[in-house]
């Protein structure tokens, strides 16, 4: 394989690991594992060995094949422990992707609200006081993880309450997504 082409190859396989993290929140739960746990890293890895290779095969200097070794080497270190940030901006552009048929179920609610399952997927409603919304992404039995309405603006208080219930289950956590717009996690 020319020096062109490895290029080319570590180049692509790098970029295909940064922008999975960002594509995590679209492919599902068990599709997103899997992912995260080996494609990224292996992806990751490959992009190195096949930039190293170009290096080498370029016939340049071993101290110059040293520094791409090690310039690659922190910089896959420095994508590796930054996969959280990644994710969480992947999940940012998800919910902005989806918010406007989040605002249209909202409104869409009968009165009392009760849970619903749309084209998109469950709404689930938790009875409140306040009435919340919830659109599960993903969970296990029981645990889901989702984007919440709360009009109230209580899941976004630090610390949180410790025995808030969110949908009959345990909240782990929130992140803010926007004023009155939660992802959070929940555990039964």
């Amino acid at each position: 394989m020319s020096q062109r082409r490895l290029l080319l190859v570590g180049a692509v396989w790098t970029a295909v690991a940064v922008i999975l993290p960002l594509c995590s929140p679209w492919l599902g739960p068990f599709p997103s594992i899997v992912a995260l746990t080996f494609l990224f890293p292996a992806w990751l890895a490959l992009g190195g060995v096949a930039l190293v290779a170009a290096a080498w095969r370029g016939r340049t200097a071993p101290r110059q094949v040293g520094a791409a070794t090690v310039v690659w080497f922190f910089a896959a270190s420095e994508l590796f422990f930054q996969r959280d940030r990644l994710i969480s901006v992947g999940e940012d552009w998800y919910f902005h992707a989806h918010r406007a048929s989040y605002e249209e179920s909202i409104r869409g609610l009968p009165d009392p609200p009760t849970n619903l399952i749309l084209e998109d997927g469950l709404v689930r409603v938790d009875p409140g006081p306040p009435v919340r919304v919830g659109f599960p992404w993903s969970g296990w039995l029981g645990d889901w993880r989702g984007v919440v309405y709360d009009p109230s603006e209580q899941l976004g208080l630090w610390p949180p309450d410790p025995h808030l219930r969110l949908f009959g289950r345990q909240m782990r956590g929130c992140r803010r997504l926007g004023p009155r717009w939660f992802l959070c996690d929940t555990v039964d």
